[in-house]
């Protein structure tokens, strides 16, 4: 699968890779969906999960 044409590829502190979305000159990213309960394994850990509202 692959995202839409909109993102540009960066590299955080050369170790993680981010995308981050643009309006103009991105490109599509190669990737991977998973779906996964989230009763897998326990609780999903903090640094996964999205921020609260």
């Amino acid at each position: 699968m692959r995202t839409a044409p909109k993102y540009r590829f960066y590299f955080v502190g050369d170790k993680f890779p981010a995308l981050w979305p643009v309006a103009d000159g991105g490109v599509s990213v190669l990737g991977e969906l998973y779906d996964l309960p989230f009763d897998v394994g326990g609780a999903v850990p903090r640094r996964f999960r999205a921020p609260d509202p």
